[in-house]
């Protein structure tokens, strides 16, 4: 991948919104096992275990999804023919 048309704010805006991406994920994640090992009562192998499948999941479905082209230009190739008319 070439980056020669990105400039250095879009390169910032974008590193921004993968953190805030990822800091979002970590905020939702410790009250999900809060809530499997409290409220549901699940074992701490169990919450674990769906913590684990979670992640593993995470990776597939990126591997799947943009299995043409891995880095998101899928997204951003089909995006006008998908458009709806008028």
């Amino acid at each position: 991948m070439s980056d020669e048309g990105m400039t250095m704010n879009l390169r910032i805006k974008l590193s921004a919104m993968m953190f805030l991406q990822f800091m979002m994920f970590a905020v939702w994640w410790v009250p999900l096992g809060a809530y499997m090992a409290g409220t549901l009562k699940l074992s701490h192998p169990a919450t674990a275990n769906i913590f684990n499948t979670i992640s593993a999941v995470l990776l597939v479905a990126y591997l799947v999804l943009f299995r043409e082209k891995l880095g998101g230009e899928k997204a951003d190739t089909k995006a006008p023919e998908d458009a709806p008319a008028g």
